[in-house]
């Protein structure tokens, strides 16, 4: 459905005109990049008019409309990101009041009746699973991301304020959204997903419904979701913000405060002060183990559970920031998820032009992530190469024995029954991994 260019001289009075001197800009780059944003606005406006004139509120078709809107936004061959920002920093756009987004940079390009418009901005983040309160849809308009699709099954509610359970987190899947693609979002647990960008910057165009807000959750491994629209959000941070100032000051003082909430606080709100916090780093480094064990007394074990899990995938995102190309980091993405072959060859195929991937297999990929693995300290930096081979194996069959003889088939050379003896304890090494022990088997 093309919602239409026609009225794009109608939104003359919204654009401001900045001189090509003013701009520091050339004047015909400066023109390129507004007539885009012009045919933006315009096409959401008319997008806008059509959802408010059906009145309709069914989820499904009001996303549908948002996602056949976005597929009519053609990016100029000759689009250039910083260009484009720039140019729309010196346009009329709405109110930029302070917004709640997990990107890290947000930019309100519309404010009508029936939707709102974004500019998300990618740079280091990357999301948590979630779902969404609205529907609506958005398109990646710059970079490149990857997908992955959440199945949630709770099982028991937990107790106090809000909507929160302990449940089964499973991936279902994950694929390669490249510039011009197009997710439609329902609202709910129909589209409960995270997203992983792979280029330097990665910015998206959003557009969500207005209409009959619900709540929005956060899943985090291996099953806890959280109402996240619950009141009391700055106690939270602030109680966040206070633990990493004590353990600044004293480790033993932070163990007792962090026990002291693990009895005092409702199982909810702790749950939100733990997130916080790892947010903020309280847990990384090696001083965390003794954290940890001063919950394990006072808490679920899923809680505990969930703290080491998000431990895991905060060193995941350090290691993002150490990243050099997209390849490094689509491998990282690869790993974080651990994906099986059949799910992430079919996005390094499609994926190897638009993210200038080279012609290497994607076992190299493997070896440069775990080096980079070593280098932001989850596993033995002194790891040999062919160590990081053989974990790529692992964890590309989820077996160890399966690993083993794959390995050793790539490299008939190795006969000395030492080094054969060598690779199998370091297999069994593997199993017992924090981060990779819980993903594979023996078998």
């Amino acid at each position: 459905m093309d919602v239409g260019l026609e009225t794009s001289s109608r939104l003359s009075d919204r654009i401001e005109r900045p001189s090509a001197a003013s701009a520091g800009l050339p004047e015909g780059r400066i023109k390129m990049h507004r007539q885009f944003l012009e045919a933006v606005l315009a096409r959401l406006q008319s997008l806008d008019r059509q959802l408010a004139s059906l009145g309709s509120r069914d989820d499904a078709g009001f996303a549908e409309r948002c996602g056949d809107a976005l597929r009519n936004v053609r990016v100029p061959r000759d689009f250039e990101l910083g260009e484009f920002l720039a140019t729309a920093a010196m346009c009329a756009l709405p109110d930029q009041g302070p917004s709640r987004t997990l990107s890290d940079h947000c930019t309100k390009l519309h404010d009508g009746s029936t939707i709102n418009a974004y500019l998300f901005l990618w740079a280091e983040s990357f999301t948590n699973i979630h779902d969404h309160a609205a529907p609506g849809a958005f398109m990646v308009l710059s970079g490149a991301s990857m997908q992955s699709r959440f199945g949630f099954q709770p099982a028991s509610p937990i107790v106090g304020v809000g909507q929160d359970f302990y449940g089964d987190l499973a991936h279902i899947g994950s694929e390669l959204l490249l510039q011009h693609d197009v997710q439609v979002v329902h609202r709910g647990a129909s589209v409960t997903h995270s997203l992983f960008h792979l280029a330097g910057t990665t910015v998206t165009l959003v557009v969500f419904g207005k209409h009959g807000r619900t709540q929005t959750h956060g899943f985090y491994a291996p099953g806890v979701c959280i109402d996240e629209t619950t009141a009391g959000e700055d106690e939270v941070a602030w109680l966040a913000e206070h633990l990493r100032r004590v353990k600044r000051l004293s480790l033993e003082a932070a163990c007792g405060l962090l026990g002291y909430l693990a009895q005092s606080l409702t199982e909810p709100k702790l749950i939100r002060v733990l997130i916080d916090a790892l947010t903020r780093g309280i847990f990384d480094g090696g001083e965390s183990e003794e954290l940890v064990r001063a919950l394990q007394s006072h808490c679920d074990p899923k809680v505990v559970q969930m703290v080491r899990s998000q431990q895991a995938e905060r060193a995941f995102t350090r290691l993002r920031l150490r990243a050099r190309n997209a390849s490094e980091l689509l491998a990282i993405a690869i790993m974080l998820r651990k994906l099986p072959r059949a799910s992430w060859q079919p996005m390094v195929e499609r994926g190897r032009a638009a993210l200038e991937l080279g012609s290497g297999t994607a076992g190299s990929w493997y070896t440069l992530t775990l080096q980079g693995l070593a280098d932001a300290g989850i596993f033995d930096a002194g790891l040999s190469r062919p160590g990081y081979e053989l974990l790529g194996h692992v964890i590309d069959s989820g077996s160890v024995q399966s690993a083993c003889r794959a390995f050793l088939s790539a490299h008939p050379e190795i006969t000395d029954p030492a080094v054969v003896a060598s690779v199998e304890r370091l297999s069994e090494v593997l199993t017992r991994h924090p981060v990779i022990g819980p993903n594979i088997s023996a078998g």
